[in-house]
């Protein structure tokens, strides 16, 4: 029986076929993975991000900002590395528009020793805009467009 299987397996035909089905899995599961991935991704890999800004923790590393709907999450501001636009009003109940690395760590400054407990959070910052004042109705109301360019530079206040 082995030999019988053996001789199927090292043949032409069934090595092109199990060649073309794996080719096919393999293009299908890269699309699938895509287009799952643009739904909450923007370009590069990275989360588009936008709401108001509920809460603000400080950290060693910067600030720790916990953004509601739309797209929400918690994310890390941090000095050096994250860029700030239009308004520059990083403050509890303001709209914030723009776009985040995967990944990011709160180092928390009341730990002991200090600086020495760390927190995961959703990512970190690359830029975002932020509104001049408190929007109207209490939330941050409209849509993302998935288009690319600057989304987080100065489309905060407008783009909304």
């Amino acid at each position: 029986m082995f030999k019988k299987l053996k001789k199927i397996a090292s043949s032409k035909t069934f090595l092109i076929s199990f060649s073309i089905v794996a080719c096919v899995v393999m293009v299908g599961g890269a699309y699938v993975y895509k287009t799952k991935a643009e739904a909450t991704m923007g370009p590069y890999g990275m989360y588009l991000i936008g709401g108001k800004i509920e809460e603000i923790e400080y950290c060693c590393n910067g600030l720790k900002l916990t953004i509601g709907d739309p797209r929400g999450g918690d994310y890390m501001f941090t000095p050096g590395l994250s860029s700030l636009y239009k308004w520059w009003n990083i403050s509890n109940d303001k709209c914030l528009l723009g776009d985040a690395y995967p990944f990011g760590v709160c180092i928390k400054p009341a730990s002991w020793p200090p600086c020495s407990d760390e927190e995961e959070v959703d990512g970190t910052i690359r830029q975002i805009g932020t509104t001049l004042e408190d929007p109207e109705q209490g939330m941050c109301e409209g849509q993302f467009s998935g288009g690319g360019g600057n989304y987080g530079g100065g489309g905060a206040d407008g783009g909304y």
